[in-house]
């Protein structure tokens, strides 16, 4: 991606409010485990949104479904985590992100369209200039924006696209 100086400051606060959501759902999923003995689910998580924005309005600015997969990624920490303990693995404990950890954020079904093919539209952010590396066969289904230690930018696109499996000859 090749964003102008506006979009690059819309990508950076979505990129930091994406990180300060994901601090706060795991410290709710924390409080909720010291509490109850058990952890808050997609759902729950997903109904603490609307009180976010409230306290931070800057959410507000970012579209809804990316707010929901920084949810999914906090579920699928923990998921992780209890799957390595069964297993007998090093578990390692979700942790708090900092601006080195966190540097991505997943328009999970939609949001985004490509306008021509140097150009691609993303919702809260507008026409970002984009250099395809090869052409997109099938249908898209999700677009991940990652920033690099080096403040690039890239769009990932998770594609599905159905394969003709030849059928096997038999002597």
């Amino acid at each position: 991606l090749y964003p102008n100086k506006q979009q690059v400051n819309s990508l950076n606060n979505i990129l930091n409010n994406c990180r300060y959501l994901y601090n706060t759902q795991l410290e709710y999923e924390k409080y909720v485990y010291e509490k109850d003995i058990r952890f808050a689910n997609r759902v729950e998580l997903n109904n603490l949104l609307p009180d976010l924005k409230i306290l931070n309005p800057n959410l507000k600015g970012i579209y809804a479904q990316i707010l929901q997969n920084v949810n999914d990624r906090v579920i699928k920490s923990f998921n992780g985590f209890f799957n390595r303990v069964n297993k007998g693995q090093k578990a390692g404990y979700p942790r708090f992100k900092n601006i080195h950890r966190y540097n991505s954020f997943t328009y999970p079904q939609d949001g985004f369209k490509f306008t021509s093919q140097k150009k691609l539209k993303i919702s809260k952010i507008g026409e970002v200039n984009i250099k395809l590396h090869r052409m997109i066969k099938g249908s898209i289904k999700t677009l991940t924006i990652e920033k690099t230690s080096t403040n690039k930018w890239f769009a990932v696109f998770n594609i599905h696209f159905d394969i003709i499996i030849p059928k096997r000859l038999s002597n």
